[in-house]
């Protein structure tokens, strides 16, 4: 079968409206894998909807969650927001000794990726630099930013835990992975390395065989912790690597800051511990993340689901006093209801990672969030944290890339059967155009979702502008970043 895309390429010329809504329901019978396809483009420059088809229906949005995320954010916080991370001590410093616990509050910063080791170390020093050479009591983490349990009852419980699918918590570093490599020297001896660090290690019991052969290693835990057991059998000289969320991130930060206290000469005496209420606290120091807008650039570019979940969190503490995803949702519930008082809202916000089976959104809604990001005085830096294809790379992470994603700044994503694909673009005559490509229970494999998503935009670039749009384009150009 010729691909979608190619359908759409192989149309000649601009389209009129009548015939750009006429070639978009055909290359959408075209699809034959049984999807439920919700779609809506919009022209800023003549205030008109161009297509619609089942924009009134509920989708599963893998990936405008996030779009949800990121407007209540940039509404409610601003693009110039820093999440906050303080460090405190619960007693008094003499000689040297810290006579009491340090404590560690998270303000739900999720941005302690690739670069967690420097801000960690920062801290570390800093503590250094006032005396502290040891720490009498424990290392405690402070969670009250939050409200929420950290796994949502509505997950699909098979993804859990994966390395997409993390718990979500006011602490995080690394994105909540752990790294783990099970190695078998030649004589049979066996030894793992975790990653990041921590103090106490990582608990992993090894029940493992070590015949030469195949090697058959799998990975469990204790529900709810991060303790695990190696099964198998691991050849002489081989190895195996799992990566795995934390499901303890909180007290995930807490060990590996703990190994960075102590590369510094720093000792601790007690043990890490995690809490909701450390009673009083003498506040030291802050470690603030990068602004907002760069924050909600770093999740739709590398889709990193967590983000969302900590935006959403953070947007109801800073607003409502509750971190939690039901204050998050009645936020967005009266958000959008302030772009179309006249309709429902069109949403259910269970989480913010775009994990629920119960999270639902409609095409219009999502259409009604991104005009309205369009009219705003940040609109450049909205725009900006969209990724952007000009030739050389791809809405999906690599794979050819068609010349008519030239100055389109778009997110997608995707989980079982549900992709998306949604942003800003312009037609081949420059005029700009927003829209949002969703589709539900595709029996095809994921490309064959994105090849679709891809056929449709090819179509959106071939609309004709009207005498108007034309002089507008002509006269003063188009307000697009280059």
């Amino acid at each position: 079968m010729i691909s979608l895309i190619w359908i759409a390429l192989l149309i000649s010329g601009d389209l009129s409206p009548r015939q750009f809504q006429k070639e978009m329901d055909r290359l959408i019978e075209a699809d034959n894998s049984g999807g439920f396809w919700g779609v809506v483009v919009y022209a800023p420059l003549r205030d008109r909807v161009m297509y619609e088809k089942n924009a009134e229906r509920n989708f599963r949005p893998p990936s405008h969650i996030n779009l949800v995320s990121a407007i209540l954010g940039f509404h409610h916080l601003g693009p110039d927001y820093r999440f906050k991370t303080q460090l405190g001590i619960r007693g008094h410093i003499v000689d040297g000794i810290l006579e009491g616990d340090l404590v560690i509050r998270g303000g739900g910063d999720p941005s302690m990726g690739e670069g967690y080791e420097d801000k960690l170390t920062q801290l570390a020093a800093f503590l250094k630099a006032r005396g502290v050479q040891t720490i009498r009591g424990d290392l405690v983490v402070m969670t009250d930013f939050f409200e929420d349990l950290p796994i949502p009852a509505s997950w699909e419980w098979d993804k859990v835990a994966g390395p997409q699918a993390g718990p979500s918590s006011s602490l995080y570093l690394n994105h909540g992975l752990i790294s783990i490599d099970i190695a078998a020297d030649l004589s049979g001896r066996v030894h793992f390395t975790s990653y990041p660090p921590q103090k106490p290690g990582l608990e992993l019991d090894l029940r493992l065989t070590h015949h030469s052969g195949e090697e058959q290693v799998s990975l469990t835990r204790i529900w709810g912790t991060d303790t695990f057991t190696a099964r198998g059998n691991l050849p002489p000289g081989r190895n195996s690597q799992f990566l795995q969320a934390s499901w303890q991130p909180a007290l995930q930060f807490g060990r590996v800051f703990g190994y960075f206290l102590e590369r510094e000469g720093v000792r601790i005496e007690g043990t890490v511990h995690e809490t909701r209420s450390p009673g009083k606290v003498q506040w030291l120091d802050v470690l603030s993340s990068a602004p907002l807008d760069v924050i909600v650039a770093t999740m739709l570019k590398q889709k990193q689901t967590h983000f969302g979940s900590a935006i959403l969190n953070t947007t109801a503490r800073e607003v409502s006093g509750l971190g939690s995803f039901k204050a998050a949702e009645g936020l967005a519930a009266v958000f959008l209801d302030s772009l179309s008082p006249q309709s429902s809202p069109g949403l259910s916000l269970k989480d913010g990672s775009g994990m629920s089976v119960q999270n639902y959104l409609k095409p219009r809604t999502a259409l009604a969030i991104l005009r309205y990001a369009w009219n705003q005085p940040y609109v450049s830096r909205w725009l900006n944290c969209f990724p952007r294809f000009d030739g050389n790379g791809s809405p999906y992470n690599g794979g050819p890339v068609l010349k008519v994603h030239e100055n389109i700044r778009a997110a997608s994503g995707s989980q079982f059967r549900a992709s998306d694909l949604y942003g800003y673009g312009k037609t081949q005559e420059g005029e700009p155009l927003i829209f949002t490509i969703m589709v539900n229970n595709h029996r095809g494999d994921r490309g064959r979702a994105e090849d679709m998503q891809e056929g449709i935009y090819a179509l959106i670039t071939r609309l004709k502008p009207d005498r108007r749009t034309s002089r507008i384009l002509a006269g003063q150009g188009i307000r697009f970043p280059d």
